[in-house]
C-alpha cells in the first residue's frame, strides 16, 4: 500500500480498532512483563488460507512499537497450510 495512504487513512483505522479492543492494560501481560522486554515471535498458520493484508499487519506493530520489525516468509496472495510459519516479529514482548 502507498505509504501516504497508510498514514492518512489506514493508521487511523488501525488505531481505532486497537482502542476498541484494548480498553485497559492487559493484567496478564503486565504481571509477566511489567517493563519492555525484547522478544521474537513466530507466527504460524492454524488452518488453510490465503495470505492478505501483510502491510497493514506490519504497520500495526510499527504503530505500537517503532522499534519493532516483521519479516515475512510469504507474500499477499500466497496459500498457507496449517503449521506454515508465515512471519517473525521482533520487538517489545508486550506489543
Amino acid at each position: 500500500m502507498n505509504p501516504i495512504t497508510m498514514k492518512l487513512v489506514v493508521d487511523d483505522l488501525i488505531l481505532q480498532a486497537l482502542r476498541e479492543d484494548i480498553t485497559f492494560e492487559d493484567v496478564s501481560t503486565a504481571s509477566v512483563c511489567p517493563t519492555a522486554r525484547p522478544a521474537t515471535v513466530e507466527l504460524i498458520a492454524k488452518a488453510d488460507g490465503i495470505i492478505a493484508g501483510l502491510d497493514v499487519f506490519a504497520r500495526t506493530f510499527e504503530l505500537l512499537d517503532s522499534q519493532s520489525s516483521v519479516l515475512f516468509d510469504v507474500a499477499d496472495g500466497d496459500e498457507c497450510t496449517p503449521a506454515t510459519t508465515w512471519a517473525r516479529s521482533r520487538g517489545d514482548a508486550r506489543v
